[in-house]
């Protein structure tokens, strides 16, 4: 709980964060809670700010979660009903499949994508759809001018020793 506070308040401030517990503690845990968190607070300042723009072409908001559109905007509203959090996760390939368990076990809610292997996903508009892509080091390697495309909310990396190398390709 100490820990998801901590990066929480590292999160509403801006600020980067280096997680260091010893093995076993639950750094994977933390970090999803956190995870959720950030989609939380995207999905409430999105909805705001769309309240305040659509206030201007005649929507009015009734209560917190029900917003009356007219008949123009209706057609358009359904678009904006899912807002990725659109997060990355950099690991080693060993860890892929720990991440996705942990998340589909503790935040069901958050849409995984595994962004390994040949038959991975080329666009980025689909690859920004996901809350969070797990990926290797190597393969955001080989994909950087595909994710560097990508405006990402959150940015984890685990086993972070493998960028310690600052004249590395992965470092860069």
């Amino acid at each position: 709980l100490d820990g998801v506070k901590w990066m929480v308040g590292h999160y509403q401030n801006d600020l980067g964060a280096c997680l260091a517990d010893d093995m076993g503690l639950g750094k994977t845990l933390q970090t999803i809670a956190v995870l959720l968190y950030a989609k939380e607070q995207k999905a409430t300042r999105q909805q705001g700010n769309k309240v305040t723009e659509q206030q201007g072409n005649k929507a009015t908001r009734r209560n917190d979660t029900e917003l009356q559109l007219d008949l123009f905007q209706a057609a358009t509203y359904p678009n904006d009903i899912y807002q990725p959090l659109t997060s990355i996760i950099l690991l080693p390939a060993s860890l892929v499949f720990n991440w996705e368990r942990e998340i589909k076990k503790f935040a069901p809610s958050l849409m995984v994508y595994k962004h390994i292997g040949p038959k991975r996903h080329k666009s980025e508009k689909l690859v920004r759809s996901f809350d969070v892509i797990l990926t290797t080091y190597q393969t955001a390697l080989r994909d950087i001018d595909l994710l560097k495309t990508i405006e990402f909310e959150y940015i984890v990396l685990d086993e972070s020793q493998q960028i310690k190398n600052k004249d590395s390709k992965i470092f860069k």
